[in-house]
């Protein structure tokens, strides 16, 4: 070894595994030496392979050397197969490891883990098509993939894809799945919905979900970014600051207004702009004396919550308030797309609405 010590049976094992070919990894035997060895050493495609070997009859000692890989984040440490046993339910005699897994878990939730492990993760279950079914990990799998910022989203929209379309037929359809289902959203999580719900606004669907059909495709490119305009100035006007804010950010995303600082009336005037942008009243300068002028009303916009307080910005609550309709044979956030009327694009109308909404700074005290 380093030091001058001879090297212990297990190194040799892991060294001699390590740069070795698929396919002598593919028939070494995964007796119990042979596995410690590489549990405690690596290299990672060994550690893996191991334990999916070993999980039918996992001793104490492999569960406690496979825990102590994993709590140090040892690089070797073969994350793919403990999750997905976790996931499913196969560590329940392993008390010890199965917390070490969870909390490795929370660590991917809260994308304290680096973006390469997250991928590594989510490319073997698609490609293997052994992935966890499991609510908690598509929540997670969705998040992902609107975490744009993060290098890992577009392996996680690739999974998502995979899965259509019980997690959305397309982006959009994903959004509104976690629309349904999320009660509450982390301030992360909000970010990264917003933002991508802006850049579907501005581009259309990511090049990694577009499928290349017909004039239909088109069509459902132009639209898909009506849909996603119409969320964000639904969200834009919650009482709940956290989420309005969040849209007003995702609102500057999809227009050309980037980043107008967070003075005081951003947010009042965002929900102006989307009132104006939605039919209500574009003021004539000359009025700006009025300040009643901001009592616009749009009831599409209005989002009320419900007797727990807690509010639905998904469009199957927007059908069920008749807020709008959606076509036939669309999908459901097709809702939003007839109310949209302005012949300019979504960047150049959202930035005029705001140029109109510019009153209120003359007229709020």
């Amino acid at each position: 070894g380093m030091d001058g010590q001879p090297l212990t049976d297990a190194q040799k094992t892991a060294i001699n595994l390590t740069g070795a070919d698929q396919s002598v990894i593919d028939a070494t035997q995964w007796d119990a030496k042979n596995s410690l060895a590489v549990f405690e050493h690596g290299p990672r495609l060994a550690a893996e392979r191991a334990c999916e070997a070993n999980l039918k009859t996992l001793t104490p000692e492999a569960a406690a050397m496979l825990e102590a890989a994993l709590q140090k984040r040892a690089i070797h440490a073969p994350r793919i197969c403990l999750v997905r046993a976790w996931f499913n339910k196969e560590l329940a005699s392993h008390d010890a490891l199965a917390q070490a897994v969870e909390r490795y878990w929370e660590d991917v939730e809260e994308f304290a883990e680096p973006a390469l492990q997250t991928t590594m993760l989510v490319n073997e279950y698609r490609k293997t098509r052994q992935r966890p079914e499991d609510e908690r990990y598509y929540r997670w799998l969705r998040e992902c993939a609107m975490a744009s910022k993060r290098d890992s989203w577009e392996p996680c929209l690739l999974a998502i894809r995979q899965l259509s379309p019980m997690q959305g037929g397309d982006v959009l359809g994903m959004i509104e799945l976690h629309l349904q289902e999320a009660e509450r959203f982390s301030v992360l999580e909000l970010g990264a919905l917003t933002t991508m719900l802006g850049k579907i606004a501005r581009n259309g669907q990511p090049g990694s979900w577009k499928v290349q059909e017909s004039g239909e495709v088109k069509e459902l490119d132009r639209d898909i970014r009506f849909g996603a305009v119409f969320y964000l100035c639904r969200m834009v006007h919650s009482s709940d600051e956290q989420v309005a804010t969040a849209a007003a950010e995702g609102l500057e995303e999809a227009s050309d207004l980037g980043g107008r600082g967070a003075y005081k009336l951003r947010l009042e005037r965002w929900r102006e702009a989307c009132m104006i942008t939605y039919g209500g009243k574009r003021p004539g300068l000359e009025f700006v004396e009025l300040p009643d002028l901001a009592n616009n009303e749009v009831p599409q916009l209005l989002i009320k919550p419900d007797e727990e307080g807690a509010f639905d910005y998904s469009m199957r609550g927007a059908v069920a308030q008749k807020h709008c309709e959606t076509r036939p044979k669309m999908p459901i956030w097709d809702c939003g797309v007839q109310l949209w009327t302005s012949p300019l694009s979504i960047p150049k109308a959202l930035e005029q609405s705001f140029i109109d909404s510019r009153y209120m700074e003359w007229t709020t005290n």
